[in-house]
């Protein structure tokens, strides 16, 4: 996600204003590093993160992850997606 933000959404990587930005999070299990700071950023940034979890055949999604991602103040149902492969 930081990534994203700091170059793939970066106007020097053609980024334009006037276009909404937007980020998929594809992820499985869970993340090996901080998720909720990079997801306020792209947040405050006005960048709409969707978060779509893939259940693996052994463990679980990490639910809360996927919810900071997405963001608590949206609608968590319409923003996360997990399919069971």
């Amino acid at each position: 996600m930081t990534y994203a933000l700091r170059s793939m959404l970066h106007r020097r990587n053609g980024n334009r204003k006037k276009i909404p930005d937007v980020v998929l999070v594809v992820t499985d299990e869970r993340a090996q590093d901080d998720v909720k700071r990079p997801a306020r950023a792209l947040r405050k940034a006005d960048v709409l993160t969707f978060a779509l979890g893939i259940t693996p055949t052994t463990g679980k999604l990490n639910m809360e992850q996927l919810q900071e991602i997405a963001g608590a103040n949206l609608d968590f149902s319409s923003q996360t997606m997990v399919l069971k492969i």
